[in-house]
């Protein structure tokens, strides 16, 4: 489990499928469009702690939980990342001033990180502290720390699914346990070829200024930009 929140900062081109000519108080009732551009994503992703840490919501970045920043791993992530905006919807004519427009819209970031997860486990002696190496795997926790409900019989069947645990010395003399093909630092936590993405959808009001006064352009001309 995890949770991110997002605060993104973006510019716009809508580009209006079907035209409409004549003052903008006479525009079509229904209007299909598509939006694209660029922004700023500021995101913070979070999980909450095992039982035994108290089950409290924390950051995840400064765990470094796969390792970031040590020799032979990957540089920290930042929580500010480029995306790009893609948006389809159509815009509704409420009245003489006013569009109500339907929305979903898609966000491709340049980051695998949105929820913390990308490439292999670290060994778990290169991490920082004992909770840094408890949120980095979590596989053998038997309590569920996000409704506190005993995980016991869940992990029976996958312990012998999986042919059992795994348990090994590490270079820091500790002993370590965990899921055969997990927690290792040869074994896969995410997948870093594909970047996170997200996606919405949303109502939108659409208040124009100044209509009677202006003519709508031909459909080749109907693009318009905003700022979210």
């Amino acid at each position: 489990h995890f949770r991110n929140t997002l605060k993104e900062f973006s510019f716009l081109g809508t580009y209006d499928f079907l035209s409409s000519k004549g003052l903008f108080y006479r525009r079509r009732t229904f209007t299909p469009y598509i939006s694209a551009g660029v922004g700023l994503l500021f995101h913070n992703p979070q999980a909450r702690t095992p039982i035994d840490f108290g089950a409290a919501w924390i950051d995840l970045k400064p765990l470094n939980t796969e390792g970031q920043g040590k020799a032979g791993y990957s540089k920290p992530y930042s929580l500010r990342q480029l995306v790009i905006p893609l948006a389809i919807g159509i815009k509704i004519k409420y009245n003489s001033k006013i569009d109500i427009a339907f929305e979903t819209g898609f966000r491709f970031t340049f980051t695998d990180y949105l929820d913390d997860v990308s490439g292999n486990y670290p060994n778990m002696w290169d991490l920082d502290s004992d909770l840094a190496r408890k949120m980095s795997n979590r596989t053998l926790e038997d309590v569920s720390a996000t409704n506190a409900v005993s995980r016991v019989s869940e992990l029976t069947r996958l312990l012998a699914e999986l042919n059992g645990n795994l348990t090994y010395i590490g270079a820091d003399g500790r002993t370590y346990q965990t899921f055969n093909g997990y927690g290792r630092s040869t074994d896969q936590r995410g997948s870093p070829k594909v970047n996170d993405m997200y996606m919405f959808t949303g109502v939108k009001i659409h208040y124009l200024i100044g209509v009677g006064k202006q003519k709508t352009e031909p459909i080749r001309k109907r693009i318009s930009f905003q700022f979210e």
